[in-house]
């Protein structure tokens, strides 16, 4: 669809736009053979995906040219962030990303407030990144089959409460009147500064007590296979798309932290030239343990654990550094399951030399103590550790958090 149309359709009452709209895309009776639907895996797979992003953006002015041609954020380094694709033989034709919500939290923060979708640990993520090829299969023919893959991603395999999207406010009503996407906010247009401040609007598809699923059936139900995007979304399984089992895609999170996105820092690295300290942080050692758990959500309040990466704690405690043979008081800022991080009250605190540390303090009138194993350090005053050795006081430490962060959102 052109950019005219778009515009076109801004003029139109919302009601006569919506049914407008939604004879114009028809559901693809059927798609070539030899066209696959899935998740990128390899490295080549990933770096086309990115390449076709950086055309397109770069043709609609949205970023500036780079040497790599690569359309590159902190976000697509995450190792929860799952790339889509839609690929023939060996070359990637349509791209879109899935944007779990870590401590970097979503493009989308940048510019508005997401915390009623948050709100008693809810799950959520942003959708962005939606790019096809010039000429492949008709832009529209492709459009509706690479949304069914991504809907299918969130709810078989992500069980997302909701899901976000950033977008050229000319282009908004494909996500409302098509897709069922609603207005995160009243003040609906302000500049994204991720495509050099373009006016954009901020909508959400609500998938909690099936919302979605009832409002595909509302307004589908009774149209035509031809125009039936109830059936299609809903119901319609399609041959093309390889939706990975929940082994699969925590297989996939590693590869794409241990190989893939490292090996493109490596070789482009003035994409990550604009990277902040706690952004790069954040990329190496997010913990995807409790973003991870493809479990169903139907499920009591008392049995939800929040899916966040860590819990702020601010907890007052001790370290031993056997390097220096010294106590040091500190602060443990947040942990994980797997680590923890901490700031020292202390200055010119020199951990150079050490590998690991020794943490204790009391709480409840009970003596905490384990060790963890330093994975960075910074030049002035924190340290971020990963606990190997998850002994049972450790755990129960953790859950006791967990519970009091549940008791808390609930």
């Amino acid at each position: 669809m052109s950019r005219k149309f778009w515009a076109f359709l801004g003029l139109l009452p919302q009601s006569v736009r919506a049914k407008f709209l939604r004879k114009q895309f028809e559901v693809p009776s059927s798609l070539p053979s030899d066209l696959i639907l899935k998740q990128a895996e390899t490295e080549d797979e990933i770096k086309q995906a990115l390449r076709i992003v950086y055309d397109s953006y770069l043709t609609l002015n949205y970023i500036d040219a780079n040497d790599s041609r690569l359309r590159l954020t902190k976000y697509q380094l995450l190792p929860t962030t799952v790339i889509l694709i839609a690929k023939r033989k060996d070359e990637v034709i349509g791209t879109m990303s899935i944007v779990m919500d870590t401590s970097l939290k979503l493009p989308s923060d940048a510019s508005w407030d997401l915390s009623d979708l948050r709100k008693n640990g809810r799950q959520i993520a942003e959708i962005s990144s939606l790019t096809i090829k010039k000429n492949e299969m008709s832009r529209g023919k492709l459009l509706l089959p690479l949304c069914k893959l991504m809907y299918d991603y969130c709810t078989s395999l992500l069980h997302l409460d909701a899901i976000v999207v950033s977008t050229n406010s000319e282009v908004e009503p494909f996500y409302i009147d098509l897709l069922m996407f609603q207005r995160i906010s009243k003040q609906a247009i302000r500049p994204n500064v991720s495509v050099k401040g373009r006016s954009s609007t901020c909508c959400y598809l609500n998938l909690r007590t099936e919302y979605a699923e009832a409002q595909f059936k509302k307004h589908y139900e009774l149209k035509s296979e031809k125009y039936n995007l109830y059936k299609f979304f809903v119901q319609k399984n399609l041959i093309n798309i390889q939706l990975p089992t929940p082994q699969q895609c925590i297989q996939s999170y590693t590869i794409r932290q241990t190989l893939s996105h490292s090996k493109i820092l490596e070789d482009f690295p003035e994409l990550s030239k604009n990277f902040t300290e706690e952004d790069r942080k954040v990329i190496t050692n997010l913990d995807v343990s409790n973003i991870l758990s493809f479990e169903s959500q139907q499920k009591a309040n008392h049995e939800i654990r929040p899916r966040t990466y860590r819990y702020e704690i601010r907890q007052k405690a001790w370290c031993y550094f056997s390097s220096i043979d010294k106590i040091i008081p500190v602060t443990i800022l947040n942990l994980s399951e797997s680590g923890f991080r901490v700031v020292f009250h202390e200055e010119n605190v020199s951990v150079e030399r050490e590998k690991s540390v020794f943490v204790f303090f009391t709480t409840q009138e009970k003596v905490i103590q384990f060790y963890g194993r330093i994975v960075w350090a910074n030049a002035k005053d924190k340290i971020g550790c990963s606990v190997d050795i998850k002994n049972q006081e450790w755990l129960n430490y953790h859950n006791l958090i967990c519970e009091e962060y549940i008791n808390r959102a609930c």
